[in-house]
């Protein structure tokens, strides 16, 4: 398929989600690799298992070995954590950030 052909299916498959789901559902960037994976007869879009990249679950078994790891040195760092408990860093990060996130929001007033 040519590269005009692949920009016009994308842009479809993109105004039919848009109708679909409203605008900002599906980034236009990711269209591509579902057409690719779609058409490589691969009908999930759940993340599978691939050499050298586990997949981590947060789990609370997870949450608790952390935890454990920052009650004996609370000056950790989220690389010695993902080391130590075997878990990706990437989930270790999001983790962290959204603990950031939610510490900075400002706190509802009782009334």
């Amino acid at each position: 398929m040519s590269i005009m052909a692949d920009c016009i299916i994308t842009t479809q498959i993109q105004k039919e989600l848009t109708t679909a789901y409203s605008q900002g559902y599906v980034s236009y960037r990711i269209i591509p690799r579902w057409i690719y994976r779609f058409s490589n007869e691969q009908e999930s879009l759940k993340h599978t298992p691939r050499n050298g990249r586990s997949i981590t679950v947060i789990t609370q078994q997870n949450i608790d070995a952390v935890k454990v790891l920052v009650n004996d040195d609370p000056h950790i760092n989220i690389d010695s954590i993902a080391t130590t408990s075997d878990m990706v860093y990437h989930m270790c990060s999001c983790d962290e950030c959204l603990k950031r996130l939610v510490k900075n929001l400002p706190k509802k007033r009782s009334s």
